[in-house]
């Protein structure tokens, strides 16, 4: 969310990302937990990647 936090400075829309992330998932029609990360495909999957790979190549290219 740091990551996230200095490219976004709308504090609804960090909200919003926030409680994406810490939102639950249907199991099998069972509510389960999610302990971490953003599931495969989902639609914050890409917006996440992009911001951690800009900060990896900013640091990896000379």
């Amino acid at each position: 969310m740091s990551r996230v936090a200095r490219h976004a400075d709308d504090e609804r829309v960090l909200k919003l990302i926030r409680r994406y992330l810490e939102a639950g998932l249907m199991r099998e029609g069972v509510a389960a937990t999610r302990n971490k990360g953003t599931p495969q495909g989902g639609p914050l999957s890409p917006l996440l990647s992009n911001i951690l790979l800009t900060d990896w190549d900013r640091w990896a290219t000379p």
